[in-house]
């Protein structure tokens, strides 16, 4: 007899015995209990079948020749029974014969034993059914664990998607003027497409591509989508909103999560298009002959990246005289990761195809494009795609004035630290936006803000003087002592009034700036040009507003800006 194993029957298998013989069924239970296992013995197939089910038992030793139901029925029938966990079934035969080996093995054996079983080939098989049990059951666990991380990667991708077609607001971007098109690589899209009119009826369109793709691409462009639409509602433009977005992205996501973006503005009445281009391909107006009439190049780093005091917020301009339809998309729709290396002659292939294209026909010859590229593997990126109809036979109706309030009127401060630390134009024309009327302007309103605070803030309470941009290193040295001036500002102080008034029935916005500067000789201002390289946005604000009036100190200027809508406004465009 063969010793007892040094594992306790308690972390033992249990281990079920079928054999209608009873010697042989005593000999295997006291084998099995003397290396440390439990052991439960029935006589036949239908009873193995019904212990394995109440006993759930580790291990099973079958006899394959007993009455009613034989070893490889029951095999079969424990088999189907145990699909979710692996329980090894070990037979024992009174002879070795291929035939029946095989046969065992077909059924769903895992292992054969010969009869008189061996004390030692007996240990040696528990021993290897246990070692395989527990890398089966390391593997389970690692699965159940993988599974977790799989269903919360599930749940949060639902959210993440829920979101985004929350954000992106679907029923926008059915616009009469607009088609696109997005087509992720994985589940999750890390391009996006979103549009909305202004008040003004001027359509806005975005198509940002965040770095990567999937979910971690999909959630950097979360943050930008509801400043994208509230400023845009509010009669922004994309000059503006480009800043906005750059700085939403920079105060919320790491620094290497940037998001390429193209923002167009089309406006109707003007018949003007405005483009500005961050990190993405080419945007190109093609006319019905399919000529190239204009093109807009990304001149600008894609969003996230450049600090706020560097950004530039200049947009290009066309002015279009017949109908065209502009093309825009993300890089995945001119890169080729197969054929192709060069992204230019990608972006010349793609062009040229939608040049001998009717542009009726464009979405849907680029959408069979795309799909082939994601069927056979070639796409490597997301990919998305935007035409735009610009036809100046499209009707416009003036919009309808809102009712100007009687007299509205903000007032604000703004100490030293509020000065390092917030984003006070932004503020100011937010503010403004809210007035009815206003959003016709806000364009020429964001220059004078802008030209106004500037003022006050560099030349008064910063006391810089403009001779620094005449010199040498212009305006990168100004900025430069501008921005450590301002990281060292310890006093100081801008306050600013804002409110509407009535002139001869037509409605005007005050606008009044008073800085704990110094001030400048503005008799002197009044008198001349902006000649220097200084000087010229207090110019440009007096050729925007019907009134500037400095103090006499210099400190404090005021100004009033007509909102009454002229024919050079914007108009609402109706289909």
């Amino acid at each position: 007899m063969i010793g007892m194993n040094a594992q306790s029957a308690k972390s033992g298998m249990k281990i079920l015995i079928a054999d209608d013989d009873a010697t042989s069924r005593v000999l295997l239970a006291g084998l099995a209990r003397q290396l440390g296992h439990e052991a439960l013995t029935v006589n036949d197939g239908a009873a193995a079948l019904a212990a394995f089910e109440a006993a759930q038992p580790d291990l099973v030793l079958l006899d394959g020749r007993m009455p009613g139901m034989d070893g490889y029925e029951a095999t079969a029938c424990i088999r189907a029974l145990d699909r979710a966990h692996w329980t090894p079934i070990l037979f024992v035969a009174a002879e070795s014969n291929t035939a029946e080996i095989v046969r065992a093995l077909d059924a769903g054996a895992d292992d054969y034993l010969v009869k008189p079983v061996h004390p030692a080939v007996l240990r040696a098989k528990l021993s290897a059914v246990t070692r395989v049990q527990k890398l089966y059951e390391e593997g389970d666990a690692q699965r159940r664990h993988l599974q977790k991380f799989h269903d919360a990667a599930e749940q949060e991708g639902r959210i993440t998607s829920h979101l985004m077609k929350k954000l992106v607001n679907a029923e926008k971007l059915d616009d009469p003027v607009l088609d696109c098109l997005v087509q992720p690589i994985a589940n999750y899209s890390g391009d996006l497409v979103a549009a909305a009119r202004t008040p003004s009826g001027s359509l806005h369109v975005m198509l940002a591509d965040a770095v990567g793709h999937g979910l971690a691409a999909a959630l950097n462009v979360l943050p930008i989508v509801p400043c994208f639409y509230s400023m845009t509602a509010k009669g922004f433009n994309i000059d503006m909103i480009a800043v906005e977005l750059n700085r939403t992205l920079r105060q919320y996501m790491p620094v290497d999560r940037f998001v390429a973006t193209t923002l167009i503005a089309v406006d109707e009445a003007a018949r003007r298009v405005s483009v500005w281009n961050g990190g993405n391909p080419d945007v190109v107006a093609f006319n019905d002959a399919g000529a190239v009439v204009a093109r807009f190049a990304s001149r600008n780093l894609s969003l996230g990246i450049v600090p706020e005091a560097a950004f530039d917020p200049l947009v290009e301009e066309y002015e279009y005289k017949a109908s065209c339809q502009l093309f825009a998309c993300s890089d995945g729709v001119v890169e080729d990761y197969v054929a192709v290396s060069d992204g230019l002659a990608r972006q010349q292939r793609v062009e040229g195809m939608l040049a001998q294209t009717p542009p009726s026909l464009r979405m849907k010859r680029l959408r069979s494009a795309l799909a082939a590229r994601t069927d056979d593997g070639s796409a490597g990126d997301d990919m998305a795609v935007v035409l735009l109809r610009c036809d100046p036979a499209r009707q416009a109706l003036r919009p309808v004035l809102p009712r100007m309030p009687a007299q509205w009127q903000f007032n604000a401060g703004f100490d030293a630290d509020d000065l390092r630390r917030l984003d006070v134009v932004g503020m100011l024309l937010d503010v403004i936006a809210s007035v009815p009327g206003a959003y016709f302007h806000m364009r020429q309103l964001g220059v004078v803000v802008s030209e106004l605070f500037a003022n006050a803030l560099d030349h008064g309470v910063l006391a810089l003087s403009s001779a620094l941009k005449n010199g040498g290193a212009g305006f990168e040295a100004f900025y430069e002592a501008r921005s450590a001036a301002l990281a060292t500002l310890e006093q100081g102080s801008i306050e600013v009034q804002m409110e509407s008034r009535w002139r001869d029935g037509a409605p005007l916005l005050l606008l009044r700036f008073r800085d704990s500067g110094g001030g400048f000789d503005a008799a002197a201002w009044r008198g001349g040009g902006a000649t220097e390289r200084h000087g010229r946005g207090l110019a440009l604000v007096r050729s925007l507003c019907d009134q500037v009036e400095f103090n006499a100190r210099g400190n404090e200027v005021s100004v009033v800006y007509a909102l009454a809508p002229s024919a050079a406004e914007p108009l609402r465009a109706v289909a």
